[in-house]
Protein backbone atom coordinates (compact mmCIF):
# COMPACT_ATOMS: atom_id res chain seq x y z
CA UNK A 1 0.00 0.00 0.00
CA UNK A 2 1.14 3.89 -0.63
CA UNK A 3 2.22 5.77 1.50
CA UNK A 4 -0.40 8.24 1.38
CA UNK A 5 -3.52 8.75 -1.04
CA UNK A 6 -5.86 11.39 -1.87
CA UNK A 7 -5.63 14.69 -3.84
CA UNK A 8 -1.73 15.52 -5.34
CA UNK A 9 -0.84 18.60 -6.10
CA UNK A 10 -0.07 19.09 -9.94
CA UNK A 11 3.23 19.20 -11.11
CA UNK A 12 2.11 22.10 -13.91
CA UNK A 13 3.82 25.32 -13.02
CA UNK A 14 0.28 27.04 -14.11
CA UNK A 15 -2.45 29.39 -12.35
CA UNK A 16 -1.45 29.17 -8.85
CA UNK A 17 -3.66 29.51 -5.44
CA UNK A 18 -2.58 32.78 -3.20
CA UNK A 19 -3.51 31.07 -0.10
CA UNK A 20 -0.15 30.68 0.74
CA UNK A 21 1.09 34.08 0.48
CA UNK A 22 -2.76 35.38 2.08
CA UNK A 23 -2.13 32.99 4.75
CA UNK A 24 1.23 34.58 5.30
CA UNK A 25 -0.05 37.56 5.22
CA UNK A 26 -2.09 36.73 8.50
CA UNK A 27 -0.12 35.18 10.22
CA UNK A 28 2.50 37.66 10.13
CA UNK A 29 -0.31 40.08 11.73
CA UNK A 30 -1.28 37.85 13.98
CA UNK A 31 2.38 37.52 15.73
CA UNK A 32 2.87 41.39 15.22
CA UNK A 33 -0.60 41.64 17.23
CA UNK A 34 0.97 38.89 20.40
CA UNK A 35 -2.20 36.80 19.01
CA UNK A 36 -1.36 33.60 17.33
CA UNK A 37 -4.44 31.57 16.94
CA UNK A 38 -4.13 27.74 17.61
CA UNK A 39 -5.76 25.13 16.00
CA UNK A 40 -8.80 25.25 14.31
CA UNK A 41 -11.44 22.84 11.91
CA UNK A 42 -10.45 25.55 9.40
CA UNK A 43 -6.73 25.54 10.16
CA UNK A 44 -5.82 22.17 11.24
CA UNK A 45 -2.14 20.90 12.94
CA UNK A 46 0.45 20.01 11.27
CA UNK A 47 2.87 17.12 12.02
CA UNK A 48 6.34 18.58 11.20
CA UNK A 49 8.82 16.27 12.97
CA UNK A 50 9.40 14.13 15.92
CA UNK A 51 10.12 15.20 19.67
CA UNK A 52 11.54 13.55 22.62
CA UNK A 53 9.77 12.71 26.12
CA UNK A 54 11.21 10.90 28.99
CA UNK A 55 9.81 7.65 29.42
CA UNK A 56 9.14 5.72 32.61
CA UNK A 57 12.52 3.76 32.14
CA UNK A 58 14.47 6.90 32.32
CA UNK A 59 15.07 7.09 28.69
CA UNK A 60 12.91 9.00 25.86
CA UNK A 61 10.18 7.96 23.47
CA UNK A 62 9.39 9.44 20.51
CA UNK A 63 6.35 11.07 20.10
CA UNK A 64 4.76 13.40 17.50
CA UNK A 65 5.49 17.13 17.42
CA UNK A 66 3.58 19.82 16.34
CA UNK A 67 4.98 23.14 15.29
CA UNK A 68 2.13 25.11 13.82
CA UNK A 69 -1.15 24.90 11.97
CA UNK A 70 -1.50 25.19 8.00
CA UNK A 71 -1.47 28.79 7.84
CA UNK A 72 2.00 29.29 9.86
CA UNK A 73 3.29 26.37 8.62
CA UNK A 74 2.61 27.32 4.77
CA UNK A 75 3.63 31.05 5.60
CA UNK A 76 7.34 29.55 6.98
CA UNK A 77 8.12 29.81 2.80
CA UNK A 78 8.59 33.05 3.36
CA UNK A 79 10.63 32.79 6.32
CA UNK A 80 13.25 29.98 5.06
CA UNK A 81 17.36 30.77 4.54
CA UNK A 82 18.26 29.93 1.28
CA UNK A 83 19.75 26.63 2.00
CA UNK A 84 15.93 25.51 3.22
CA UNK A 85 15.26 26.53 -0.06
CA UNK A 86 17.58 24.95 -2.71
CA UNK A 87 16.45 21.66 -0.39
CA UNK A 88 12.47 22.51 -1.67
CA UNK A 89 13.55 24.03 -5.09
CA UNK A 90 15.63 20.31 -4.95
CA UNK A 91 12.37 18.36 -4.02
CA UNK A 92 10.22 19.88 -6.37
CA UNK A 93 12.47 19.29 -9.45
CA UNK A 94 13.16 15.28 -8.15
CA UNK A 95 8.89 15.08 -7.79
CA UNK A 96 8.61 16.52 -11.04
CA UNK A 97 7.88 20.22 -11.22
CA UNK A 98 9.89 23.03 -13.74
CA UNK A 99 10.49 25.09 -11.16
CA UNK A 100 12.58 27.32 -13.36
CA UNK A 101 9.24 28.87 -14.84
CA UNK A 102 7.60 29.16 -11.19
CA UNK A 103 7.55 32.66 -9.17
CA UNK A 104 7.82 33.18 -5.83
CA UNK A 105 4.50 33.19 -5.43
CA UNK A 106 3.55 29.41 -6.87
CA UNK A 107 6.36 28.17 -5.05
CA UNK A 108 4.93 29.33 -1.95
CA UNK A 109 1.69 27.97 -3.06
CA UNK A 110 3.08 24.75 -3.95
CA UNK A 111 4.45 24.09 -0.22
CA UNK A 112 1.40 25.20 0.95
CA UNK A 113 -0.40 22.44 -1.18
CA UNK A 114 1.70 19.56 0.82
CA UNK A 115 1.28 21.34 4.31
CA UNK A 116 -2.30 20.84 3.60
CA UNK A 117 -1.76 17.21 2.76
CA UNK A 118 0.13 16.44 5.67
CA UNK A 119 -2.46 17.94 7.78
CA UNK A 120 -4.93 15.96 6.29
CA UNK A 121 -2.66 12.79 7.21
CA UNK A 122 -2.57 14.32 10.76
CA UNK A 123 -5.53 14.60 11.02
CA UNK A 124 -6.45 10.97 10.54
CA UNK A 125 -3.44 10.15 12.69
CA UNK A 126 -1.30 9.84 10.38
CA UNK A 127 2.25 11.22 10.78
CA UNK A 128 3.66 12.17 7.69
CA UNK A 129 5.49 15.71 7.20
CA UNK A 130 5.47 17.41 4.04
CA UNK A 131 9.02 17.09 3.60
CA UNK A 132 7.69 13.08 3.28
CA UNK A 133 5.52 13.65 0.79
CA UNK A 134 7.64 15.37 -1.40
CA UNK A 135 10.53 13.13 -1.05
CA UNK A 136 7.62 9.71 -1.70
CA UNK A 137 6.57 12.20 -5.05
CA UNK A 138 10.27 12.01 -6.17
CA UNK A 139 10.62 8.55 -5.60
CA UNK A 140 7.58 7.63 -7.29
CA UNK A 141 8.77 10.15 -10.18
CA UNK A 142 11.71 8.39 -10.19
CA UNK A 143 10.41 4.79 -10.45
CA UNK A 144 8.34 5.92 -13.41
CA UNK A 145 11.54 7.95 -15.13
CA UNK A 146 12.63 4.44 -15.10
CA UNK A 147 10.02 2.51 -16.03
CA UNK A 148 9.46 1.05 -19.81
CA UNK A 149 5.97 1.54 -21.47
CA UNK A 150 4.31 1.08 -24.76
CA UNK A 151 2.00 3.84 -26.45
CA UNK A 152 0.11 2.45 -29.42
CA UNK A 153 -2.15 5.18 -31.31
CA UNK A 154 -4.40 4.70 -33.94
CA UNK A 155 -5.74 7.36 -36.61
CA UNK A 156 -7.78 6.94 -39.06
CA UNK A 157 -8.03 8.95 -42.32
CA UNK A 158 -9.96 9.70 -45.52
CA UNK A 159 -8.90 9.88 -49.31
CA UNK A 160 -11.88 11.26 -50.86
CA UNK A 161 -11.52 11.64 -54.70
CA UNK A 162 -12.88 15.11 -56.10
CA UNK A 163 -15.39 15.55 -59.03
CA UNK A 164 -12.34 16.17 -61.29
CA UNK A 165 -10.73 12.88 -59.89
CA UNK A 166 -14.00 10.89 -60.18
CA UNK A 167 -14.61 12.62 -63.99
CA UNK A 168 -10.78 11.48 -65.01
CA UNK A 169 -10.93 7.97 -63.92
CA UNK A 170 -14.66 7.31 -65.39
CA UNK A 171 -13.66 9.13 -68.60
CA UNK A 172 -11.24 6.90 -69.42
CA UNK A 173 -13.62 3.52 -68.65
CA UNK A 174 -16.38 5.01 -71.06
CA UNK A 175 -13.95 5.57 -73.47
CA UNK A 176 -12.94 1.97 -73.71
CA UNK A 177 -16.22 0.40 -72.87
CA UNK A 178 -19.02 2.74 -74.05
CA UNK A 179 -16.83 4.45 -77.08
CA UNK A 180 -17.51 8.03 -75.60
CA UNK A 181 -16.88 10.86 -73.13
CA UNK A 182 -18.89 10.53 -69.78
CA UNK A 183 -21.46 13.30 -69.22
CA UNK A 184 -21.18 15.73 -66.08
CA UNK A 185 -24.27 13.59 -64.61
CA UNK A 186 -22.40 10.56 -65.21
CA UNK A 187 -19.50 12.02 -63.58
CA UNK A 188 -21.25 13.07 -60.51
CA UNK A 189 -23.15 9.87 -59.86
CA UNK A 190 -19.70 7.74 -60.21
CA UNK A 191 -17.67 10.64 -57.66
CA UNK A 192 -20.77 9.88 -55.10
CA UNK A 193 -20.59 6.20 -55.48
CA UNK A 194 -16.85 6.34 -55.17
CA UNK A 195 -16.77 8.67 -52.39
CA UNK A 196 -19.17 6.12 -50.44
CA UNK A 197 -16.48 2.92 -51.17
CA UNK A 198 -13.93 5.75 -49.45
CA UNK A 199 -15.62 5.89 -46.69
CA UNK A 200 -15.98 2.41 -45.91
CA UNK A 201 -12.95 1.36 -46.81
CA UNK A 202 -10.49 4.29 -44.76
CA UNK A 203 -6.95 4.37 -44.35
CA UNK A 204 -5.91 3.10 -40.42
CA UNK A 205 -2.26 4.60 -39.38
CA UNK A 206 -1.13 2.35 -36.29
CA UNK A 207 1.70 4.06 -34.27
CA UNK A 208 3.44 2.06 -31.76
CA UNK A 209 6.41 4.17 -29.46
CA UNK A 210 8.72 2.25 -26.85
CA UNK A 211 9.53 5.18 -23.88
CA UNK A 212 11.53 4.56 -20.47
CA UNK A 213 9.96 7.28 -18.42
CA UNK A 214 9.44 10.01 -20.77
CA UNK A 215 12.20 9.51 -23.39
CA UNK A 216 11.32 7.86 -26.24
CA UNK A 217 13.09 4.85 -27.03
CA UNK A 218 11.81 3.44 -30.78
CA UNK A 219 8.88 4.17 -32.81
CA UNK A 220 7.11 2.77 -35.72
CA UNK A 221 4.07 2.73 -37.83
CA UNK A 222 1.97 0.36 -39.92
CA UNK A 223 -1.30 1.82 -42.47
CA UNK A 224 -3.36 -0.59 -44.21
CA UNK A 225 -6.71 -0.17 -45.48
CA UNK A 226 -8.09 2.52 -48.07
CA UNK A 227 -9.02 2.66 -51.55
CA UNK A 228 -6.01 2.22 -54.17
CA UNK A 229 -6.37 3.03 -57.63
CA UNK A 230 -6.90 -0.44 -59.35
CA UNK A 231 -10.09 -0.57 -57.17
CA UNK A 232 -11.37 2.81 -58.34
CA UNK A 233 -10.76 1.83 -61.97
CA UNK A 234 -12.23 -0.87 -61.51
CA UNK A 235 -15.25 0.64 -59.98
CA UNK A 236 -15.60 2.71 -62.61
CA UNK A 237 -15.52 0.16 -65.28
CA UNK A 238 -18.18 -1.88 -63.24
CA UNK A 239 -20.60 1.48 -63.58
CA UNK A 240 -20.16 1.52 -67.10
CA UNK A 241 -20.41 -2.06 -67.80
CA UNK A 242 -23.70 -1.25 -66.37
CA UNK A 243 -25.17 1.01 -68.85
CA UNK A 244 -27.49 -0.39 -71.36
CA UNK A 245 -25.42 0.82 -74.38
CA UNK A 246 -22.47 -1.27 -72.94
CA UNK A 247 -23.54 -4.57 -74.94
CA UNK A 248 -24.60 -3.09 -78.32
CA UNK A 249 -21.15 -1.17 -78.01
CA UNK A 250 -19.12 -4.56 -77.47
CA UNK A 251 -21.04 -6.40 -80.36
CA UNK A 252 -20.25 -2.98 -82.76
CA UNK A 253 -17.06 -3.10 -82.02
CA UNK A 254 -15.20 -5.79 -80.06
CA UNK A 255 -17.19 -8.80 -80.68
CA UNK A 256 -17.38 -7.12 -84.95
CA UNK A 257 -13.64 -7.13 -85.24
CA UNK A 258 -13.84 -11.24 -83.75
CA UNK A 259 -16.19 -11.83 -86.39
CA UNK A 260 -14.22 -10.16 -89.72
CA UNK A 261 -10.83 -11.41 -88.64
CA UNK A 262 -12.75 -15.01 -88.37
CA UNK A 263 -14.31 -14.69 -91.60
CA UNK A 264 -10.84 -13.33 -92.91
CA UNK A 265 -9.19 -16.34 -92.25
CA UNK A 266 -11.61 -18.82 -93.71
CA UNK A 267 -10.61 -16.76 -97.00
Amino acid sequence: MALYEGPRPSPSPGKAPSSAEDAAARIAQELAAGNSAGATAKDPEVFMQWGKTPSGLGGFALTPKVTGTVSSVAGQYYSWDQKTKDKFLANAELAGYDTRNMKDGQLAALWGSYVQQAASYYAQGRTVTPWDIMTKDGQQREAYLNTPRTVTQKSTSYDLSTEGDARAIFYTAAQQLLGRDPTKAEAREFQKALNAMERANPTVTTTTANYIGDTLQSQNSTTEGGVKEGARQMSAMDMAKAKPEYGAYQAATTYFDAMMEMLGGMQ
